[in-house]
């Protein structure tokens, strides 16, 4: 065979569980995790309020700041579970391919 075209020794199963666990777990924590912990982190903006803002329209913003914030937080996990549904469904679908391919 040729040195430089690829034969089939080069080649690993297609289906890789133990892939697919460790790159759902990457995003989760490499991104949705802390996206989400700088989405919650509202302490500068909170400051910024009480050192220039006076009044209830100040206490009715940073409660509507935080509510925002864990709205939006939460929205990372609905987003995760939803990713994760369908990597794990792809992932099943490649591997009953691979299965029926034997």
């Amino acid at each position: 065979m040729n040195e430089s075209s690829i034969g089939i020794s080069d080649f690993s199963q297609g289906f890789d569980t133990t892939g697919v666990a460790t790159y759902l777990t990457e995003i989760k924590s490499e991104s949705l995790d802390k996206a989400a912990a700088e989405v919650l982190n509202t302490t500068d903006l909170e400051n910024a309020c009480d050192n220039n803002w006076e009044g209830q329209a100040k206490e009715d913003f940073k409660q509507k700041l935080k509510e925002a914030a864990t709205h939006l937080a939460e929205q990372y996990n609905i987003l995760y579970n939803n990713l994760e549904s369908e990597i794990n469904k792809i992932a099943l679908d490649m591997k009953t391919f691979d299965d029926n391919l034997l």
